[in-house]
C-alpha cells in the first residue's frame, strides 16, 4: 500500500459530527460525483477507486440522509485493472446537493458555499474529504516532497488555496492534461497538512523518516567537508612545495628573512601538515606562538617571491622567443628574396660577357677577312710574274680591280 493510501485510510477511519460532516462529505461528493437526468428524476453517481473512501461516502449518507444507496463494482480495461467502487442515489439527490453547498436553483456550483466552510473546524473537515477525493503524496522515503490535491475547476483550486492559507500553508496551482492542480512542495507544510486533516499516525511516519534522512543528509555534508578540507590542505600544502622549489632552482633560499628560511624547513619536513598543525609543531621546535593568519601571511609572502622568479623566467624565455622568431622569419625572407639578388647580381656580369663574346666574333671575322685579303694579293703578284705576255700596267689594274672587289 502506498504512503498516500495510508494516509487516506487513516482519514477516512475519522470520526466526524455536526457540520463536519456536512463539510467533509461535500468535497467528497463534489470531486467524486456526478450527476444524471432519466425519466426517475436526477441521480447522484459516486464511483471512486479507494474501497476505505468509497466506505465513508456511504456511511456519512446514510447517516445525515438515511436514504436508499445501490452499491456496484466493476473493473477497469486498462492494464492495471484497478476496481471501480459506485453507488448510486436515487432519490432525494438536489436536497442532498443543496444541502452540501454545491447546488441551488442556477444548477451546480464551482465551489461549495461559504457557510459549509464557516469555521476553522470545517474548513478542517473540507481538505479531509477534499484529500481522499482527489489528493496524493509522495512517500517520505522519496528525496522529493510533493503533495496535491486535484480540483474540479480552477475555482475550486483557488476556493481550496483560500482555505489552506487560514493555517498558513502555501500552495501553488498548476494545469496537467487539462486537470487544475494545487501543490505543495515545503516538507514542513506537508507535516502541517497532515496534522490539519488530522492523520496522527501518518505525521509521526513522515516527520521519522524525513528526520533520518535530513540527519543522514548532514552527517554526509559534514563528512563532505572534512573530506573537502583536507583535500584543500593537501593542494594548498603542494603548492607551497612547489614555490619552496622555485625559489630553491634560482638560489634564492639564503637571500630570504631567517622566519621564512625556518617556515620553508618545517613545510618541507612536514609536506601534508595543515596550517594548525604546522603552528603547533612551530610552536613545539621554537617556543614561538604563530597564528593560523600569520603562518598563511608567510606562505603568501613564499608565493609573492616565488611568482617574480617565473616571472622573470618567463620574461627571458619569452625575449629567447621572439629574437628566436625574429631571426627565423629573416632567414626565410633571405631565402625567399635571395634569387632576385643573385639575378640582380648576374645581369650586369651576363651582359659584359655577351658583349665580350660579341666582340671578339667581330674581331675574328675582321682577322679572316685580312688573310683573305693577303693572300689574293699574293696570287696577283704572282701570277703577274709568271705571265710575260701582260705588261705592267695590266697588272697593276688587274690588282687594282681584285682589290676593288676584296673591298
Amino acid at each position: 500500500m502506498s504512503f498516500a493510501a495510508e494516509v487516506k485510510q487513516e482519514v477516512a477511519q475519522k470520526i466526524m459530527e455536526g457540520n463536519d460532516i456536512r463539510a467533509e462529505l461535500s468535497a467528497l461528493i463534489q470531486m467524486t460525483s456526478s450527476l444524471s437526468l432519466s425519466n426517475r428524476g436526477m441521480t447522484l453517481l459516486v464511483s471512486l477507486e479507494n474501497a476505505a473512501v468509497s466506505r465513508t461516502i456511504y456511511r456519512l449518507v446514510k447517516e445525515r440522509y438515511g436514504v436508499e444507496i445501490s452499491l456496484f463494482v466493476k473493473r477497469k480495461m486498462n492494464l492495471r485493472k484497478n476496481r471501480i467502487y459506485g453507488m448510486r442515489i436515487m432519490s432525494a439527490a438536489p436536497k442532498i446537493l443543496e444541502d452540501l453547498g454545491i447546488y441551488s436553483t442556477r444548477g451546480l456550483l464551482d465551489k461549495p458555499l461559504a457557510k459549509i466552510v464557516q469555521t476553522n473546524n470545517n474548513a478542517r473537515a473540507y481538505l479531509a474529504g477534499a484529500f481522499m477525493a482527489g489528493g496524493s503524496i509522495n512517500s517520505p522515503e522519496k528525496s522529493s516532497y510533493h503533495l496535491e490535491i486535484t480540483a474540479t475547476s480552477e475555482e475550486h483550486a483557488l476556493f481550496m488555496v483560500s482555505l489552506l492559507e487560514r493555517f498558513n500553508i502555501l500552495a501553488k496551482i498548476t494545469t496537467r492534461r487539462k486537470k487544475v492542480i494545487l501543490y505543495v512542495k515545503s516538507a514542513e507544510k506537508i507535516a502541517d497538512f497532515l496534522r490539519l486533516i488530522e492523520a496522527d499516525q501518518a505525521v509521526l511516519k513522515f516527520e521519522n523518516i524525513r528526520i533520518s534522512r535530513d540527519f543522514s543528509n548532514s552527517l554526509q555534508r559534514m563528512n563532505n567537508m572534512d573530506l573537502a578540507n583536507e583535500v584543500k590542505a593537501v593542494a594548498a600544502a603542494s603548492g607551497q612545495l612547489d614555490d619552496i622549489r622555485i625559489l630553491e632552482e634560482n638560489q634564492k633560499i639564503e637571500t630570504l628573512d631567517r622566519k621564512l628560511q625556518d617556515i620553508i624547513t618545517l613545510r618541507k619536513a612536514n609536506p601534508e601538515a595543515s596550517l594548525m598543525e604546522l603552528c603547533s609543531i612551530y610552536e613545539r621546535q621554537t617556543g614561538e606562538i604563530v597564528s593560523k593568519s600569520g603562518m598563511k601571511h608567510r606562505f603568501v609572502k613564499i608565493h609573492e617571491l616565488a611568482m617574480k622568479e617565473v616571472n622573470k623566467m618567463n620574461r627571458t624565455q619569452l625575449q629567447t622567443a621572439v629574437s628566436t622568431i625574429v631571426f627565423l622569419v629573416i632567414v626565410m625572407l633571405i631565402f625567399r628574396y635571395l634569387w632576385w639578388l643573385i639575378l640582380l647580381l648576374l645581369l650586369p656580369i651576363v651582359g659584359f660577357v655577351i658583349y665580350g663574346l660579341i666582340q671578339a666574333r667581330r674581331l675574328n671575322k675582321q682577322m679572316e677577312n685580312a688573310a683573305v685579303e693577303e693572300l689574293d694579293i699574293d696570287r696577283t703578284f704572282y701570277q703577274s710574274y709568271s705571265s710575260p705576255k701582260k705588261n705592267q700596267s695590266d697588272i697593276i689594274d688587274v690588282e687594282y680591280e681584285e682589290h676593288t672587289d676584296g673591298e
